[in-house]
């Protein structure tokens, strides 16, 4: 019950203010009180653990580098938005401009995308997909490697 007596007097302070809808001297509410902290409290670490899960899991399959000498993407079905995103921001930091026309399902996983990658500066094309990739069938895979100052495609 040490863990949680901050919150519980938090709660009986909450509760107090109420203009004593509960009576805070009842050993009833007290213990009522005592649990609905215990269980927001559980509630709130169960999520924080299904997000360091979830987060974990995310970067160990996504095997996706960005670098200054090479550009190694992977896109699948369960590449989000987010990381797309993530991955243009990153290969503009290195001179490349990622445009991407992606096409999601109605759960919102990525099927299909069409792309072009140019240099920022002069617009050189580096590589594109020739039309939609469809993503259900395979993944699609960009390896670009800086040769003599400039990325070129690697098939």
């Amino acid at each position: 019950m040490a863990h949680y007596s901050l919150g519980l007097k938090w709660a009986a302070k909450l509760v107090h203010k109420t203009e004593g809808l509960f009576s805070i001297r009842s050993p009833i509410n007290k213990n009522y009180l005592y649990n609905c902290v215990k269980i927001t409290t559980m509630k709130t670490l169960r999520s924080l653990l299904v997000a360091a899960a979830l987060t974990i899991g995310t970067s160990v399959m996504a095997q996706n580098i960005v670098s200054s000498n090479e550009v190694n993407l992977t896109l699948s079905t369960s590449t989000t938005r987010e990381q797309l995103f993530q991955l243009r921001s990153e290969m503009i930091a290195q001179g490349l401009d990622f445009q991407y026309t992606p096409q999601f399902d109605a759960n919102r996983s990525l099927i299909g995308i069409a792309y072009t990658v140019r240099t920022t500066t002069g617009g050189l094309v580096v590589c594109q997909s020739n039309n939609n990739v469809n993503l259900t069938a395979s993944a699609a895979h960009i390896h670009l490697v800086k040769q003599n100052g400039n990325f070129v495609e690697q098939k």
